[in-house]
This record gives C-alpha cells, structure tokens and sequence, in this order.
C-alpha cells in the first residue's frame, strides 16, 4: 500500500497515536474465463477502492482494528446493502 511506504522508517510519538488515514486508489484486476469461447480472451475489472489505514502502538492495535471494523459495517448498513463479515486469522 502506498500508504504503508510513505510512512516506512519513521518515527511516531505514542501521545499522537492513533493515526488514522484513508487512501483512494484505482485498482486492476485480471480476470480469466473458463469458457471456450472466450479463451485468449484478456479481461480486466477496473474498480477504485477505498482503504483505512491506521497506525497505533502494539497495545492498541485490536482496539484500533475494532473501530475500523465497526466504520466499515455502519458504513454498509446505512446504505442498505447486504454483508457478511469474516473473522479470518492473518
């Protein structure tokens, strides 16, 4: 992530913590057919997305995680779309 570079090698003071960004990016994505017809046939979604991005101490990084769960779902739910949520380990 272009976010994770920018912020590489510095130094943060812990009473400024937590730093929260969001980034926008246009992201391309490859997209292969099973079809006979269509093989060779070279697809790409394109689609912007975006991303939060947080930077906290070790002791805080669930509860920081959690707030940015919780933005995500009210985000979804307020505009009436349907969603699961997943707890999948790293």
């Amino acid at each position: 992530m272009a976010l994770a570079a920018c912020l590489i090698n510095k130094k943060f003071v812990t009473s400024q913590l937590p730093l929260k960004l969001a980034a926008v990016s246009r992201c391309f994505r490859a997209e292969t057919s099973s079809i006979a017809e269509q093989r060779g046939i070279f697809r790409v979604h394109q689609f912007t997305k975006v991303e939060m991005f947080g930077v906290t101490s070790r002791e805080n990084s669930e509860e920081l995680l959690e707030e940015f769960r919780q933005i995500q779902e009210h985000n979804f739910s307020s505009l009436g779309l349907h969603f699961q949520t997943l707890d999948m380990p790293l």
